[in-house]
């Protein structure tokens, strides 16, 4: 199944280098992606794990903002690792994607990772892109603080 899984992954990435992204907004890619993490768990996560160097930047940038921003508790934890893995991506886009994603899980454990990638980025409009999410973050740490 994995195999299968992976191919058809891979045939919905290829597909979606067609298809126009808009911020915030859904498309065929996006639902068919989130859809299919929500029937297959982890194995879709893993599966795009390994299909994250192969994959079209822009197609992968948008598939780790979806990653991010959808609600799926069973995967949580995949989803996280797979979006700090990317945050050292060689592509700025996918990087940036990763960046977007982890905002929107706005979970405060992201910090060390995105300190780590900031350090390391060279781009400068992205390195400030990071610099926004990890004082949401911080922000985020803050107010759990207070409230415990």
């Amino acid at each position: 199944m994995r195999d299968n899984l992976r191919e058809w992954l891979q045939r919905l990435c290829w597909a979606g280098r067609e298809e126009v992204f808009e911020d915030g907004m859904e498309s065929n890619f996006s639902r068919e992606l989130v859809a299919c993490i929500e029937e297959h768990g982890e194995a879709a996560i893993h599966a795009i794990c390994e299909l994250t160097d192969t994959v079209n930047p822009s197609v992968l940038s948008e598939a780790l903002r979806w990653i991010g921003h959808m609600a799926h508790n069973d995967t949580y934890q995949a989803r996280f690792n797979l979006l700090t893995f990317c945050l050292t991506h060689s592509y700025a886009r996918v990087r940036d994607g990763a960046g977007l994603g982890l905002a929107s899980m706005d979970d405060p454990q992201a910090i060390p990772y995105l300190e780590r990638a900031i350090a390391a980025e060279r781009i400068p409009e992205l390195k400030h892109d990071m610099e926004m999410v990890l004082a949401q973050l911080t922000a985020t740490a803050a107010e759990l603080r207070a409230i415990c």
